[in-house]
């Protein structure tokens, strides 16, 4: 039995404002031996020349993005829509609050002052 088994050879891109460029990946488990446990190594290269992405990488990489971003903007609609409804009934609840003090000042001014005396 070898003591390097390939589990993963991963491709990302990597890039920036100017260019792209492929990283190659490779997670290897390093069998141990009696006293030893396996351990996973993790080894990778950055190539030298920018890459081109064909149309349809392109596409799938733009449909991945779209998605993603739909995803938080609706996290983002849901949280603020629940922010709504919190402020509607603290909005009724000083309302009524507005209301009974109103009830309270004319209950207890009535009469109180006279409109036609100025």
């Amino acid at each position: 039995m070898s003591r390097f088994n390939i589990m993963n050879h991963l491709k990302t891109i990597v890039y920036d404002e100017t260019n792209m460029r492929l990283f190659d990946m490779y997670v290897t488990e390093i069998n141990g031996g009696a006293n030893i446990p396996p351990t996973l190594e993790l080894m990778g290269t950055l190539s030298d020349e920018p890459i081109e992405l064909d149309p349809t990488t392109m596409k799938r990489i733009a449909e991945y993005n779209k998605k993603k971003e739909l995803k938080i903007l609706n996290e983002e609609i849901k949280d603020a829509e629940m922010e709504k409804k919190q402020l509607q009934r603290e909005i009724k609840i000083l309302q009524a609050k507005l209301e009974k003090c109103n009830k309270f000042i004319d209950d207890t001014f009535d009469g109180f002052y006279d409109d036609e005396e100025d």
